[in-house]
């Protein structure tokens, strides 16, 4: 975390300065998350970079009133002072990880918000369902400021989670299948009638034949028995 450097003066700066560059006044998570949600420099680069974009100044500029200098020849495991009380409360929205390589923030984006009436439609939020049309294009929501691709990335993203589903189904399929031979092996047998095991009628033997044929059967029938 920033620790003792942040204080309320840099939070509006910070607050103001990504209105800005996003171009949209709900900032105050992504602003949140880059006071106290990130553990160093370079987590805070990263995310910024992720955010606002690399070609802005910007994220160098935040994360040197965050983690001036004298802040940076410290040893990472030094435990900075921070105000118990500073942050309570507050919801931290956080990027997902999982976003497209070739999805990239938009920094000359603008909100439009006909949500797909008048342009376009670009893609909708994972995690709002807030609808950007093709003026606002890629970047953070415009409502929540979860990352939003385009509509490859969701389509994407959704075939994906409905592949792991059946694929988890599946599997759960399988292994009751696997289980009924081994239930049923529990269970006895029900025997079904046996049927005549007289291939062919008396009539056709005589004599010792027919005694050594009648001798047969009555020793089939008692075996299944």
């Amino acid at each position: 975390m920033a620790g003792k450097y942040a204080s309320n003066n840099t939070y509006q700066w910070i607050r103001s300065q990504l209105k800005e560059a996003l171009q949209f006044d709900d900032v105050n998570g992504i602003a949140d998350h880059l006071m106290y949600g990130v553990e160093n420099r370079d987590e805070l680069i990263g995310y910024g970079n992720e955010v606002i974009g690399t070609n802005n100044n910007l994220v160098i500029q935040i994360a040197d009133r965050l983690y001036p200098i004298r802040d940076r020849k410290t040893n990472n495991s030094h435990v900075r002072t921070v105000d118990p009380n500073r942050g309570r409360g507050l919801k931290i929205k956080t990027i997902p990880s999982n976003r497209s390589r070739h999805t990239r923030p938009d920094t000359n984006r603008k909100q439009c918000s006909c949500f797909g009436t008048e342009h376009a439609v670009f893609s909708n939020c994972l995690s709002c369902g807030r609808i950007s049309c093709a003026v606002e294009k890629a970047g953070p929501c415009f409502f929540c400021g979860t990352l939003v691709g385009n509509s490859d990335d969701v389509s994407n993203r959704s075939a994906n989670q409905l592949s792991s589903k059946a694929d988890t189904l599946y599997r759960a399929t399988q292994v009751i299948d696997d289980q009924e031979p081994v239930i049923a092996a529990d269970k006895p047998l029900k025997q079904s009638p046996s049927p005549s095991l007289k291939l062919f009628p008396d009539s056709s033997l005589s004599g010792p034949a027919l005694q050594l044929y009648r001798s047969l059967c009555a020793n089939l029938e008692n075996n299944t028995q």
